[in-house]
């Protein structure tokens, strides 16, 4: 003989599993009580075969434990909602899931079923993702995506469960809402500012490890070494000078065979040191400057990371390590401003380049701590895109080129950030890199000059590739006269 629930499940059970029915509805198709339902559910779904016995499916039970429908009072009958896979108990507010494959029910508290939910809803626009919510809340990454599946939870749900829905008010649910929102923001800019954070902490990392620590062992147990002055007469008329040398691109590497001209760090320093020479040999006839300018960065090495990249992440042909280019370059530097302080006085100036503009700045602190007690030398630490020095009646900037470009935008920039001496210096020259040529261009609103400086530096596999492949090589020295600006050009060609 067939107990009820088999008689039962015969006659619905199709329509049971194929309409996701609920208990409740359940109980009304079929005239059972709600206890009856929830058996016959669990039966049809899942197999379940009730451990008691239920003799009387209309209403009485021979277990005086399970109360008919009738019997039980409407305050406790609210109690629970059911539903077809969930019950969730508003007595202690949890939910008690079944879920298919695993062995016996699970059983959270209501917290932990709401966080759920709003983690995993895209109503803030950052829903977390199911191996975020699995290690959050404590279970494993399948039987989420199953209790996701059986609560209907979607990225697209509401943050608020069915039963926050019924129970509370609307303006209640809004003010919660908005809360959300705000909570959503505040964590959203928490994330950026770490995000910041965290890659500032990174740059400096790759700093101290790739150039601050090398820079360190190359300055150990130095002595300054005494200064040869090269005899020279002095001019009638004070002037400075400005080295033209930009865009060295120390540390980078050419293959004759495949760019039609070799470079590597051998050459560059043969080129330097001629073309220094070359310059101090027709200074002569011009006298003794009062000093020299001489600028530092502007693209002096050729990578900025211990990837050997551009400052930008841009990989590029090397002739060494980046620590092994940093500490010879460092090295080669302070070897040619030895030399040119036979010459006169030095001032150094930061010229920040596209790519090495921190390790501009690094060997910018070298040179300041080679040079510290040496009077000859002196080492202003600005950190700004753009530099500006007066001499006299001339004021001169320094700029690399990669970020502002036009011509008239340089006069304007000058014109407002070296306020301060503008009307007093009525010739006004701009220094630029960058592109590897030579160029003269005057902007006759402000009655300022660009110069772009030429370079000693060879041709690699990208300028070959693209056809920058005819610049003239040189490095000039400009002359500055202190009362009538810029007088005379020397060239040192490659």
């Amino acid at each position: 003989m067939k107990n009820w629930w088999e008689e039962y499940a015969g006659l619905y059970s199709n329509k049971i599993i194929k309409g996701k029915m609920s208990n409740a509805r359940i109980a009304s198709m079929t005239g059972l009580s709600l206890t009856h339902a929830i058996v016959l559910a669990r039966y049809c779904r899942r197999g379940l075969i009730p451990d008691i016995d239920l003799t009387d499916p209309r209403g009485s039970t021979n277990s005086e434990d399970i109360p008919s429908e009738r019997d039980v009072p409407e305050k406790d009958a609210a109690q629970l909602l059911l539903d077809a896979d969930y019950v969730y108990n508003k007595e202690d507010d949890s939910y008690v899931t079944f879920l298919e494959g695993v062995p016996r029910p699970l059983n959270l508290p209501g917290e932990a079923h709401r966080e759920i939910i709003r983690n995993y809803s895209n109503y803030d626009g950052q829903p977390a993702s199911i191996n975020q919510i699995a290690r959050t809340v404590g279970i494993p990454r399948n039987w989420l995506v199953k209790y996701l599946r059986v609560h209907g939870i979607t990225h697209d749900s509401e943050p608020f469960t069915p039963e926050e829905l019924m129970s509370r008010t609307d303006e209640e649910l809004v003010e919660d809402a908005l809360q959300l929102r705000r909570a959503a923001v505040y964590k959203k800019l928490e994330k950026a500012k770490w995000a910041d954070i965290r890659n500032d902490a990174l740059k400096w990392r790759d700093l101290e490890t790739n150039f601050i620590r090398p820079l360190q062992n190359a300055c150990s147990n130095r002595n300054t070494p005494n200064i040869q002055i090269l005899p020279m007469e002095s001019s009638e008329t004070p002037f400075a000078g400005v080295m033209g040398l930009t865009d060295f691109h120390w540390g980078k590497y050419s293959d004759p065979e495949e760019n039609w001209e070799a470079f590597n760090k051998t050459l560059a320093r043969e080129r330097l040191f001629a073309a220094t020479e070359d310059l101090v040999a027709r200074l002569h006839s011009l006298g003794r400057p009062e000093k020299l300018y001489v600028p530092v960065g502007s693209d002096f090495f050729h990578v900025d990371t211990d990837r050997g990249t551009s400052t930008k992440g841009t990989p590029q042909d090397l002739d060494g390590t980046p620590a092994e280019m940093m500490v010879s370059g460092c090295q080669l530097m302070e070897e040619w401003i030895l030399t040119l302080t036979q010459v006169a006085p030095i001032e150094l100036v930061l010229m920040s380049g596209n790519h090495d503009r921190l390790a501009g700045i690094a060997i910018l602190l070298f040179l300041e701590g080679v040079f510290r007690n040496n009077p000859r030398v002196t080492v202003t630490m600005d950190r700004t895109p753009r530099v500006y020095r007066t001499y006299g009646k001339n004021l001169i900037g320094f700029i690399h080129g990669d970020g502002v470009k036009k011509t008239k935008d340089m006069a304007g920039h000058m014109a407002r950030e070296a306020s301060q001496w503008w009307h007093k210096s009525p010739y006004k020259t701009i220094y630029s890199g960058h592109l590897h040529h030579e160029k003269t261009e005057t902007d006759v609103a402000f009655g300022v000059t660009r110069r772009q400086i030429p370079s000693l530096t060879g041709t690699d596999r990208w300028h070959a590739l693209n056809g920058f492949v005819g610049s003239p090589k040189a490095m000039p020295l400009y002359i500055h006269d202190k009362e009538r600006g810029l007088t005379t050009v020397l060239y040192s060609p490659v």
